[in-house]
């Protein structure tokens, strides 16, 4: 559900844009809001293929003159766009939520290698890009597949300034890794929506794919508003599925750090689980797992380029701290991340301050 009606916010680009490529984006802006409105009722069944075919200067324009809470991805060979999101403030809270969780964990395990205290310091504040969205050109593997591009909605990415950009034989394919990137699906994407997103991230033979692919998917949970199933998604390097570890209802993450719910959730790989509020599952495409597995952090410094870094700062990093620093893992807390779903999604007037949850736990203060 892509919620009310909606008018895209307009903006006043500077300089204006050319008569004729301001009319295409006016249709464009018309056919998003045909699209928004008559799609609005539908739940996971998106995305939503918008009408007609957009050449990249129109998206362009579009982009330049109109503000939208929505994915935009575009088909360079076949010109269709798909709506991605919606305009929920849980969708466009969550990603920021995951980001900024992953970011305090890398900044915490950077602080723990034995580096001098200004290495340490670049290496988060000035290396890493956390708050910037930025469009990338994808493709997947598949023969059949052809050309997007598209936006996460969160990343952490190096730098441009301290980017090791690989050289390639084609322009198109000049493109730093987009490093570690959020995806979010709640009103609009099914599991199986959010998982084929996560793998053209994950798996893009254009430039660098994402060194880290990662999404949450949260389905409501009838008569708990503010507590819904919540899953985080994990594209591994070399396993050839989607981890799904559930944090929200009917997991083992508790709201309250050190408390446990009663949890539906095997850590074993079978065939026939069911995630509450999703079809059966199968081993073949995912692998469900009642813990949270080590996440390779330190992969987003890969695509860092040692000799700017160390001339802009006149330091210099060893081969082992390279490998120290690029080998990081750690083990997100998810009761942090079902936390920012609740607060988001409460409201009083569902459940008073201190009354239970539906888990059983004793609300006190988070909001």
């Amino acid at each position: 559900m892509l919620g009310e009606t909606e008018r895209l916010f307009r903006l006043s680009p500077s300089p204006p844009l050319p008569e004729d490529q301001a009319n295409k984006v006016d249709q464009l802006v018309a056919a998003l809001e045909r699209c928004i409105a008559s799609n609005r009722t539908c739940i996971g069944e998106g995305p939503w293929e918008v009408e007609g075919r957009w050449d990249a200067e129109t998206l362009e324009g579009f982009e330049r003159s109109c503000q939208q809470q929505w994915g935009v991805e575009h088909d360079l060979d076949t010109g269709i766009i798909n709506l991605w999101g919606d305009s929920s403030p849980l969708h466009s809270s969550l990603g920021d939520d995951l980001r900024a969780l992953l970011f305090a964990r890398i900044d915490k395990a950077v602080k723990e290698l034995p580096l001098e205290d200004k290495v340490t310091e670049a290496l988060v504040q000035d290396v890493l890009l956390s708050t910037t969205v930025r469009k990338y050109t994808l493709k997947h593997p598949d023969p059949s597949s052809t050309i997007k591009t598209k936006q996460p909605d969160a990343m952490i990415a190096i730098h441009p300034e301290y980017a090791a950009f690989p050289q390639y034989s084609c322009p198109q394919q000049h493109q730093a890794s987009p490093g570690i990137v959020v995806e979010v699906a709640y009103l609009n994407e099914s599991l199986a929506a959010l998982d084929s997103e996560v793998r053209l991230w994950a798996q893009s033979i254009i430039g660098t794919p994402a060194r880290l692919a990662t999404g949450v998917f949260i389905q409501d949970r009838p008569g708990y508003p503010a507590d819904p199933y919540a899953t985080l998604a994990l594209w591994l390097p070399g396993e050839n599925k989607l981890n799904l570890i559930p944090f929200g209802a009917d997991s083992s993450v508790g709201l309250i750090s050190g408390k446990q719910v009663g949890c539906s959730v095997s850590p074993d790989t079978l065939d026939g689980h069911t995630i509450p509020g999703q079809p059966t599952l199968s081993s073949e495409q995912f692998i469900v797992r009642e813990e949270c597995p080590p996440v390779p952090i330190g992969s987003v410094y890969l695509d860092l380029s040692r000799e700017k870094f160390e001339e802009k700062h006149d330091v210099r990093l060893s081969d082992a701290e390279m490998k120290a620093l690029t080998g990081l893992t750690v083990v997100p807390d998810l009761t942090k991340l079902r936390l920012a779903v609740f607060k988001c999604l409460y409201k009083p007037s569902q459940k008073s301050l201190g009354k239970r949850l539906s888990c059983g736990y004793q609300f006190q203060s988070c909001c």
